[in-house]
């Protein structure tokens, strides 16, 4: 979207995380009040279902229950509690801490994106966002960017998650092609009885300005024949926006060319990493002859001229470094986001009630509406500004003649138009999602079939705007200005038919009519006419919805089976799901008048059919020297519409010899899919 100037350069809850990661600080505080019980709230439990859930056990990585946590991929749970330690309400951030996750795509990790500003979605290993399949209570959640099928784990509330379960190993026979990285599993609160209100917040304590803070109010409560719960959430979030030069840190650290290098292989480093690496050849109040052919003029923010500072070292053609942080010098982290500004408001409900003993209807819907502001480098002319010398109505007398002097009579020119406006990233983002199915067993002869069949919507909708971005033609025609003779004004050339000469074609292609003239020299010089008349907003509209009917099944062969290690376990179901993204496009983008490139309206949509099986084969258990051996095997085959037909397969053993000791091993083969982006993409 733009373009900038840079140098070179079970649900058994573990306490892994704790292990492994240094919690932040948090400033915060809670109240919790229960309408039956102050001092606590109560869960609302099922003396059936918990007694189940003492024998069977569901963990992420596979659909069959087991009596106890052992997968041949292995999980990290991280509990509720870890989760409230951190300072911050972006789940996306907390997970990348993990060091099986990658930080590139967190709120922090887009700040340099439009269409993906604000969003926070997991990277497993580093094999990219479309790698991992993030999951909501076992199914699938929309995308939060256009033609892609990454989660924006920012819209799913820490406050309401009990676990979260990451899987790390291959998961594409189990969930589909697109959970090859592996599968982050968000399991959520959806049985409460009482109420709580919750405020948290933090701050940091040099004054930078890093701040979060988050309210929530929880309510719910049991039927009166104690079948069902319905519970209610509601919550704001915000996170301040800070800028790279605001933190302590930051000096622009580049590297350059070591002077002291005189061969390849003599020892001595090739480049330096110093402080103060940036550019003499661009500013935000306009550089004269940037590279040369005549003496390199800058500006004070009154328009006074002053010769250009020079660099020490150098780190590139464009770049090199200085004694300090000169004003008249551009350096690349001027205009940086460290995080964008973000407020968010979700509302959220869940219900269930048990029909009869053996069935279920349950369901949640959330909305979740987001607005983001974010920076990024103004528009920007990189040397190629001409600037009339004898005509221009803006440049000072000393300069002029000093040009003239030396033989100039046209002169280029580079510049920041950071007196116009940054192109800020201003997002208008909501998402609605629905869930509802029927879950519980029944008996097939002597064997208990458990089911789930379940019905899941989602959309998001997203404004994005690129605000002040250039209009080259326009600008083009606002700064060639001349004296009017007949007003003795500044004014455009292509409004003065006196100056313009044989042959002249005015270069605006958007209301040339309307033409101000643009004094470029100095700081905020320029009309508020001549801004409106070189600038404008790049709008789009992001639409994503996801539609997905999910049926799956399992049972055990402990009524005419039983392996030594116990019954084997088996799984199987169908999922179709339909995926659509669609960005419509401003017509002055579209038509190419901004300094982008002109780019078109993107559709795009595809439907999949998935079958799929596991089966979990207990050979050994409590045996000496085989405390546990099983192996476990899946198989998936897809039927896309654009793709045509995707197969997955797995299997994966573990061995524990003893309580303390365990082998896992796996081996699968998987393709992903195209999205929709990969497959339609025009760009």
């Amino acid at each position: 979207d733009h373009r900038d100037l840079h140098s070179f350069p079970t649900r058994r809850s573990s306490d892994l995380l704790a292990t492994s990661v240094k919690l932040a600080c948090v400033l915060g505080s809670a109240l919790a009040v229960s309408a039956s019980n102050l001092a606590m709230a109560q869960e609302a439990t099922n003396d059936k279902s918990a007694e189940e859930a003492v024998e069977k056990i569901s963990v992420t990585g596979s659909r069959i229950a087991r009596a106890e946590l052992s997968t041949p991929a292995p999980i990290v749970s991280i509990g509720a509690e870890q989760l409230a330690r951190f300072d911050t309400p972006d789940l996306g951030s907390i997970l990348a801490e993990l060091p099986a996750v990658g930080a590139g795509s967190t709120l922090i990790g887009n700040n340099n994106s439009n269409a993906n500003a604000g969003l926070s979605s997991p990277n497993l290993r580093n094999l990219g966002v479309n790698r991992t399949l993030t999951l909501v209570n076992g199914k699938r959640h929309v995308a939060g960017a256009p033609g892609s099928s990454a989660v924006d784990t920012g819209t799913v509330p820490v406050s309401l998650i009990k676990t979260v379960e990451v899987v790390t190993g291959g998961a594409s026979a189990v969930y589909g092609s697109d959970a090859i990285a592996g599968v982050i599993n968000l399991v959520m609160r959806d049985d409460y009885e009482g109420f709580e209100v919750n405020a948290q917040g933090s701050t940091d304590t040099n004054g930078i300005g890093v701040e979060s803070f988050r309210y929530n109010f929880l309510a719910g409560a049991n039927t009166d024949d104690g079948r069902g719960n319905v519970t209610f959430f509601v919550e704001n979030q915000r996170i301040s926006e800070v800028l790279t030069p605001e933190l302590q840190q930051a000096r622009a650290f580049g590297t350059v060319i070591n002077p002291d290098d005189t061969a390849e292989d003599d020892g001595v480093a090739d480049r330096l990493t110093v402080p103060f690496v940036g550019s003499e050849f661009i500013n935000n109040t306009t550089v004269l002859n940037p590279f040369g052919g005549g003496p390199r003029i800058t500006f004070n923010p009154d328009g006074s001229p002053v010769d250009q500072v020079s660099r020490d070292l150098t780190n590139s053609f464009a770049f090199g470094n200085f004694t300090e942080r000169f004003d008249t010098v551009f350096f690349g982290e001027d205009f940086e986001n460290f995080t964008p500004k973000q407020d968010r408001v979700t509302v959220a409900s869940t219900f269930k009630y048990d029909i009869s003993d053996n069935v279920r209807v349950y369901g949640d819907i959330k909305y979740v509406d987001t607005d983001i502001e974010q920076q990024f480098q103004p528009s920007f002319r990189f040397g190629n500004i001409t600037i009339d010398v004898e005509d221009n109505a803006f440049l000072d007398p000393a300069t002029r003649a000093r040009l003239l002097d030396g033989g100039q009579t046209s002169v280029s020119a580079a510049r920041f138009f950071t007196d116009i406006g940054n192109r800020s990233a201003s997002n208008d983002r909501s998402m609605f999602r629905v869930v509802t199915g029927f879950e519980g067993f029944v008996d097939v002869g002597d064997t208990m079939l458990d089911y789930d069949i379940s019905y899941n919507y989602g959309q998001t909708d997203n404004t994005r705007r690129t605000l002040n971005d250039l209009i080259p033609t326009n600008f083009a025609a606002a700064v060639d200005s001349v004296i009017d003779p007949e007003t003795g004004l500044a004014a455009c050339r292509s409004q003065v038919p006196s100056a313009q000469g044989e042959g002249y074609e005015d270069p605006a292609l958007v209301n040339g009519g309307n033409c101000a003239p643009l004094n470029i020299f100095g700081f905020n010089q320029g009309s508020d006419a001549a801004k409106d008349f070189v600038s404008g907003n790049v709008t789009r509209e992001d639409s994503i919805s996801q539609e997905v009917f999910l049926a799956q099944f399992s049972f055990d062969t402990s009524a005419f089976l039983e392996l030594q290690g116990g019954a084997i376990g088996v799984a199987f179901g169908y999922e179709n799901r339909t995926e659509t993204s669609e960005t419509t496009t401003d017509e002055f983008t579209k038509a190419g008048f901004f300094l982008g490139a002109a780019t078109p309206d993107e559709e795009g949509s595809f439907d999949v059919d998935e079958f799929f099986m596991e089966v979990r084969l207990p050979i050994l258990a409590d045996m000496e020297f085989a405390k546990e051996l099983s192996v476990d095997a899946a198989f998936r085959t897809a039927d896309y519409s654009h793709a045509g037909t995707a197969d997955a397969w797995q299997v994966g053993l573990v061995y524990a010899p003893f309580d303390d000791v365990r082998v896992r091993a796996q081996i699968g083969e998987a393709v992903r899919a195209p999205n929709v982006t990969d497959r339609k993409s025009v760009v």
